[in-house]
Formats: C-alpha cells, sequence, structure tokens
C-alpha cells in the first residue's frame, strides 16, 4: 500500500555431488564409492525479508533480514593412511571402542584407522552453524522551498539516512575445524563473510544534499 512495501521467499534446498570443485580431492582417490554426498553450497533452509515502511513523522524504515542453515563440512582424520599424498582421510563410525585410534567427539564417536573393509563416513557429513542478518535503515527526507515544482525538475532535499549492520549483534561463525587431529576439531575460528553480518554492530550515518 501507500506506506507499506515487503517481499520475502522462503527455499528448500537440496544439493549432492561427488566433489566440491577442482580444488577439492577425494579421501581416497582409489575408491570413489564415499565422495557422494552433500555439496558443500547445499543450505537446506534459506528466508529472506525486505521492504520499506513509511511511518510517524515520514520516517522511512527499511528491514532487510536472512535466515539461512549451515553448510555442510568435511570431517576427515589429518593423517594419510592410504599413501596418496594427500591429508584427505576421513574416519570410519566406531565399532569398538577400545581400539587406541578411537576419538569422542562431539559429533560422534570415530576410528580414525579403520579397519580393511570399515566403511568410512560419507564426504560433508557434518553442518556448520546457521546465520542469522539482520540489517536496517532508517531515513528522513526534508524538502527545501516548494513542493511544486515545474514537471522535469526535481526538489531540493536533505536526507538524514541512519545504517545498522548487523543489528542486532549476532555473531556468525564461519565453517567449523574438520581435522579430528586438531585441538580446535567443531569449532570455528572466523566469522562467516558477506551478507552483512560480519563483526559486531555497526552503524553508519549519512547526510546526502540532493539539488
Amino acid at each position: 500500500n501507500s506506506k507499506l512495501t515487503l517481499t520475502t521467499f522462503y527455499v528448500l534446498g537440496f544439493a549432492h555431488s561427488n566433489t566440491d570443485g577442482a580444488g577439492t580431492f577425494p579421501a581416497n582417490q582409489y575408491d570413489l564409492s564415499t565422495e557422494y554426498g552433500r555439496a558443500a553450497f547445499d543450505v537446506r533452509h534459506r528466508f529472506q525479508l525486505n521492504g520499506s515502511y513509511t511511518g510517524k513523522w515520514g520516517l522511512r524504515i527499511s528491514p532487510f533480514v536472512t535466515l539461512a542453515s549451515g553448510r555442510p563440512y568435511d570431517i576427515t582424520t589429518g593423517t594419510d593412511l592410504n599413501g596418496d599424498g594427500l591429508y584427505t582421510d576421513r574416519p570410519a563410525l566406531a565399532t569398538d571402542l577400545s581400539r587406541p585410534s578411537v576419538v569422542h567427539t562431539s559429533l560422534g564417536t570415530f576410528d580414525v584407522a579403520p579397519l580393511p573393509g570399515q566403511q568410512i563416513i560419507q564426504r560433508n557429513s557434518a553442518q556448520g552453524p546457521g546465520l542469522i542478518a539482520a540489517n536496517l535503515r532508517v531515513a528522513k527526507i526534508f524538502t527545501i522551498g516548494e513542493r511544486a515544482l515545474k514537471p522535469g525538475h526535481d526538489p531540493k532535499q536533505i536526507i538524514l539516512q541512519v545504517n545498522a549492520r548487523n543489528a542486532l549483534n549476532h555473531p556468525n561463525f564461519a565453517t567449523p575445524d574438520g581435522n579430528l587431529s586438531s585441538p580446535l576439531f567443531g569449532q570455528s575460528n572466523a566469522l562467516v563473510s558477506g551478507q552483512g553480518s560480519t563483526g559486531t554492530r555497526r552503524l553508519d550515518v549519512q547526510l546526502r544534499y540532493t539539488f
């Protein structure tokens, strides 16, 4: 209507592959049977809302909100068990908890030295944290002089605008470390990039004069 404009959408997505691109390698280049799994860009749920509302005193409020599921990531042993020169080997789900190669984690119990014939886990079997990005813009327009002008002439205006990036001050973490040999396994050591969601809350004030 004359005061409110709103756009929103929801996407349910499924994406599987046997590689994440030319820069990725299989766990065992001699056996590709376990490589088919969730693609690295497989975001299951994505919701977005944006719009503009003109309220009291002519304030224009424009939200931009994005919610998304976490992206999958690979769990690796951090060792080269098959001797192919790549440290991309994946563990198996532990079946004998007495073995010294068993590692207990919050994501499950893994055997980092699988026995012959033991089935290793699929590629990208873990899932990273979701995304919550809420940005907000508030603007006020002051028109200078007469409002009724000749056709083809724009009014003189002063526009005061405040932009809030990551308005909720919500930290969005990047994909966790999937290396079982790392002391940081399962932890994110960086923030996700893009979506206006990096870092802490940021406020920008802008003053613009148009004529």
